[in-house]
Parts: structure tokens; C-alpha cells; sequence
């Protein structure tokens, strides 16, 4: 009989401690959705990167207060949103050297500051909110 319960208690608590650390990741991550506004950025063409690769890159740059929570590809993104709107727009956008920005959008600047701060970092081409470029399409 108690070889039963430690074997239920050996089960038990590292299954707790799973779900804990899952709620925790899961919690942070919509914190940095609901705390973001989102700017869809792109490279130059000559630029062939990842965001793994340009996350770190512009943590380097001098964007003053600006917080970046992450970036990802304008492809992964548009998997994000609605599947209506990912299936219209799929196949007729080119998502080369596109990425989203994850911005606080707490932060002290208007969105024309936080665009031209993008514009100044060598190698971006071109800064606008998804939704507007979405919506140019």
C-alpha cells in the first residue's frame, strides 16, 4: 500500500509542476500580445535573415526607449490570424523579408516616432502596421 502512494506521488508532483510551468509560459505569452502593437517590417532585399537572427540584431540597434518583446515572419503572423483571412491572402503576398515587431505599445512614442526610430536602423526598408498593409493588398 505504500509503494502505491509514492508511486502516485512521484507521478503527481512532476505532472504539477508541468502544468504550472505551462500556465506560466502560457501567461507571459498572452501578456506580450495584449501589451503589443504590431508593425510589420521589411528588410532590405539583399538582407536574408530569420527573425531568430534579426530578434538579437536589433536588440543591438539604438532604439532608445523603444521595447521590442519579438519578432516572427510576416508568414507565421499571418497563421496567427483569422484562417479566412490567412487563406485569401496566402497565396497572393509575398512574405520574403517581412516580419512582425512586437512593440510595447505603452511605450512613450506616437506611431510616427516609433516608425521613423524602425526607418533609422539600417537595413529596413519599409514600416507599417499589418493591418494597413493587410488592407492595401
Amino acid at each position: 500500500m505504500k509503494k502505491t502512494y509514492w508511486i502516485i506521488i512521484g507521478i503527481s508532483v512532476p505532472l504539477a509542476l508541468f502544468g504550472i510551468f505551462v500556465l506560466i509560459i502560457t501567461s507571459m505569452i498572452i501578456q506580450i500580445n495584449s501589451d503589443s502593437d504590431k508593425w510589420m517590417v521589411e528588410l532590405e532585399p539583399h538582407l536574408q535573415m530569420s527573425s531568430d537572427q534579426l530578434f538579437p540584431q536589433i536588440q543591438n540597434e539604438d532604439v532608445g526607449q523603444l521595447k521590442i518583446y519579438k519578432t516572427t515572419s510576416l508568414d507565421r503572423y499571418l497563421n496567427t490570424i483569422s484562417s479566412v483571412l490567412n487563406s485569401q491572402f496566402k497565396n497572393s503576398i509575398n512574405t520574403d523579408a517581412k516580419f512582425v515587431f512586437y512593440i510595447d505599445k505603452n511605450s512613450k512614442y506616437s506611431e510616427n516616432e516609433i516608425q521613423e526610430i524602425l526607418l533609422d536602423i539600417d537595413g529596413i526598408k519599409k514600416v507599417e502596421m499589418p493591418h494597413d498593409w493587410l488592407l492595401n493588398k
